[in-house]
């Protein structure tokens, strides 16, 4: 076989691997055709399998591809190439996809299987991974696709080890409906409908397998009709090509919110439902302060410890001279590490029981929350605060008792801590407002404020 044959197949392989463009499809059908005129009939093969994926020719504009490739190519190559006989892997290769894509011949996975194995065996890297594909669209078991494509070498091995991923999935034993573990069964297999295979027909496969699974319990979870089972819904509905469950999405979240339902709770807490999606919620039965203040308790990381009573965690509170709230004796803030009083808002007697949750929630504040507040931080201090109070000091005449060692670059959140001297104040307002209020080593006058309103960073800057 000659260097230029070996050259140009290995060359339409490697573009067959890369991003699609305008440039790689023309030098892609530049190969073929010249494969089509100087080794046919893999050439031929070739050739005709790109035309009908186009459907077009980039070259030869006026050519009706599909009928020219059906009419004309592929007649004749097939059986030419198979009482050649195959000798190298670029002929079994394209044996391989003749039988799998039944260009010149009937559709046989099984004879494609075996093409691929000698392909392979001969040193074609890609052929392997059309093989496992092969083999799996002959037999369709999903346990043996799992064994066989996590064995795949070569350039296309993470599309492998997706598959094989897809398979263990497909596979796996299922919990009953409405069970936990089933619902994290549907969630695995949602995912694998995004999955990226790079094999047209294996997807399609895995796509209908995976589809009838999502569909086959829908009754089951209905009849049921557990705050579970419609989170499983949820799911289901969300993570469809075409939602099967005959309501919308929303319609199970909201079917969902139950005060029990410590695995919605969960997927709040790590951000798999935001919990926007549950506040933009018409929920019979919920009042906007009892719905805020379930949706705080999953909104955050809570903080490890045997106990979470806030009455217990804050003290006693006392009334704040001259106002209706309430306050807290100094109290250690968490993983902030400063000492000081929880101002706790209240208009008729001492704050209700979601304040004092949120306070308590506050005075028991982890890393994760620490680190979300100093991001914030350095953001704000990073883009205007420090810039404003550098450009400032071009003015020495209005006295300011500060200078720019006192405003260090911080380029990384954690770098925040070093311009704070301090926490001067953290203040818990009813409606799911609250505040941390820092003093830094630059302005005495003025507090760096991180406000945060419906659980979420509302506003960042220098108050006083």
């Amino acid at each position: 076989m000659s260097d230029s044959r070996t050259e140009d197949f290995q060359r339409y392989q490697e573009l067959c691997l890369t991003t699609a463009s305008f440039k790689t499809m023309e030098e892609k059908e530049a190969i073929a055709w010249r494969l089509h005129e100087t080794s046919a009939p893999e050439g031929t093969l070739l050739l005709g399998d790109l035309l009908i994926e186009l459907g077009y020719s980039k070259l030869k504009p006026d050519l009706k591809a599909r009928t020219y490739t059906r009419e004309t190519l592929l007649p004749g190559a097939f059986q030419a190439l198979v009482a050649k006989p195959p000798a190298d892997q670029w002929d079994w290769y394209w044996l391989g996809i003749a039988y799998e894509m039944g260009r010149g011949t009937d559709t046989n996975h099984e004879l494609a299987a075996k093409a691929f194995e000698q392909s392979r065996l001969l040193g074609n890297d890609l052929a392997g991974f059309e093989e496992a594909w092969a083999a799996y669209l002959a037999n369709g078991h999903p346990a043996e696709g799992a064994e066989r494509f996590s064995r795949v070498e070569g350039p296309l091995r993470k599309c492998a080890a997706a598959a094989a991923a897809a398979f263990k999935c497909l596979s796996s034993p299922s919990d009953p409906p409405g069970s936990e573990g089933y619902l994290e069964r549907i969630r695995g297999l949602a995912k694998l409908l995004h999955a990226d295979y790079r094999h047209t027909g294996g997807s399609r496969r895995i796509n209908v397998t995976v589809e009838a699974e999502l569909r086959k319990d829908l009754e089951a979870l209905k009849e049921e009709g557990t705050p579970l089972g419609a989170l499983t819904l949820y799911f289901v509905a969300k993570g469809s090509r075409r939602n099967p469950t005959g309501e919308t999405e929303d319609v199970w979240l909201a079917r969902s919110l139950h005060r029990d339902n410590g695995v919605l709770l969960k997927f709040l807490r790590d951000g798999t439902i935001p919990s926007a999606d549950i506040r933009k919620l018409k929920i019979k039965g919920w009042g906007k302060v009892e719905l805020e203040a379930w949706i705080w308790s999953g909104d955050r990381e809570t903080p490890q410890g045997e106990n979470s009573d806030p009455d217990i965690i804050l003290g006693p509170l006392s009334e704040v001279p001259g106002s209706t709230d309430y306050q807290t004796e100094p109290l250690k803030l968490g993983a902030f590490g400063y000492a000081c009083r929880i101002q706790l808002e209240a208009t008729d007697g001492p704050p209700d029981q979601e304040t004092k949750e949120r306070a308590a929630w506050l005075a028991r504040a982890t890393e994760k929350f620490k680190d979300e507040v100093a991001a914030a931080m350095t953001a704000a201090y990073r883009e205007w605060i420090r810039p404003e109070y550098l450009q400032a000091l071009e003015h020495p005449d209005r006295g300011y008792r500060y200078t720019a060692e006192d405003l260090p670059e911080v380029n990384e959140p954690g770098g925040i801590w070093k311009i704070i001297k301090d926490i001067h104040s953290v203040a818990v307002e009813s409606d799911d407002e609250f505040y941390l209020s820092f003093e830094t080593v630059f302005d005495a006058d003025h507090e760096f404020v991180v406000r945060f309103k419906d659980s979420r960073i509302h506003e960042v800057m220098m108050d006083g």
